[in-house]
């Protein structure tokens, strides 16, 4: 290869790696959030793109860390508030019964606050438990909490 094909080949690669750092920045601003993000979007798709992003980006689903109180397992989570007023799901505590989980109790969450799930598992034995919120906000979600592995006290 020539001197002269090498300085090409140097100069395209650099052309790739200052587009693939302008990218990976752009990509880092959007992630991140804040006024580099809206300046971000702006640019590409004008300050409407910049609002819808942001309330496309916070419209999901938290879960809480799971607990106990002796021989009670709560959980908790919820469906952001910025989430369209369709939004439903559903929060179970889930117990492991070898290698599935199955849920144990149950209850409906809508958006905007922490909805509470608790099961008392009296007399069961050792177990592992978790807290698990699916719901649909517009599309599936699922996020799953820590697990909790400890034997429940007799009734």
């Amino acid at each position: 290869m020539s001197t002269m094909d090498m300085g090409a080949t140097s100069m395209k690669t650099k052309g790739i790696s200052a587009s693939l750092a302008a990218a990976t920045l752009t990509a880092g601003l959007l992630v991140a959030g804040g006024a580099g993000s809206a300046q971000a979007t702006s640019a590409v798709g004008g300050a409407g793109s910049a609002q819808a992003a942001s309330a496309a980006a916070s419209c999901d689903v938290h879960i809480g860390l799971t607990t106990r109180r002796r021989a009670v397992v709560i959980g908790y989570g919820s469906i952001h508030s910025s989430c369209p007023s369709d939004s439903y799901g559903s929060i179970s505590v889930q117990r492991r019964s070898g290698i599935r989980w199955i849920d144990v109790s149950t209850r409906t969450v809508s958006r905007g606050s922490d909805h509470y799930v608790q099961y008392g598992c009296y007399g069961e034995g050792t177990h592992s438990w978790r807290t698990v919120i699916r719901g649909f906000v517009p599309d599936y979600r699922t996020k799953i909490s820590n697990e909790l592995r400890f034997t429940c006290p007799p009734g």
